[in-house]
């Protein structure tokens, strides 16, 4: 799911002067799942030694076979998983109308936090078969004469709670003809620690 609102306030000092302010809110919630995963652990089941699961039972599954010269299977990537963030930001500015220019001097504020928990890559296990034994990979699948096999571990939650990010800015768009505008700027950004 996605969302966000804004809230924008215009206010004219003179004619040629405006404060402008702005708010708003992003928010994102993105969760991947399949029916495959966590349900069954087929790995166990086709007596599979070595890929354990005590701690990982929602990212039980379908393990990755790859098989040189032919399409594999794999679950998705990911699967089970979710990443969701949040971003709150701000602008306020006043524009200046002088002549031939347009003036616009503000500040900016952006928070976001972003986070992650997914079953990462093969977490059921992946298997390779590439031929090494029976100059085919798909025999040596059907034999189960694998030539790699790997396992990733689901990731824990991860993410980032505060990215605070700030800019001051001057920005002069110049109209120095009916077909010349010249669009001249300042700015200083900074992420925080």
């Amino acid at each position: 799911t996605q969302n966000s609102f804004g809230v924008n306030y215009l206010y004219t000092i003179t004619p040629r002067t405006v404060f402008t302010l702005s708010l708003g809110h992003q928010g994102s919630n993105n969760t991947f799942i399949s029916p495959q995963v966590g349900v069954k652990n087929l790995t166990a089941e086709a007596g599979i030694q070595g890929f354990d699961s005590a701690g990982r039972e929602n990212a039980i599954g379908l393990p990755t076979a790859n098989i040189a010269g032919y399409t594999g299977f794999s679950a998705l990537w990911g699967v089970n998983g979710r990443l969701w963030s949040h971003s709150w930001n701000g602008k306020t500015s006043v524009n200046l109308v002088r002549g031939k220019h347009l003036i616009d001097i503000g500040y900016e504020y952006d928070n976001r936090s972003v986070y992650g928990a997914h079953a990462s890559f093969a977490a059921s296990g992946g298997f390779g078969f590439n031929g090494q034994y029976t100059k085919n990979g798909f025999a040596d699948y059907l034999l189960g004469y694998t030539s790699s096999a790997s396992r990733d571990y689901p990731l824990a939650p991860f993410g980032q709670q505060r990215a605070p990010y700030s800019a001051w800015f001057v920005e002069d768009t110049y109209k120095v003809s009916p077909t010349l505008t010249l669009n001249l700027g300042l700015r200083y950004d900074r992420w925080f620690a």
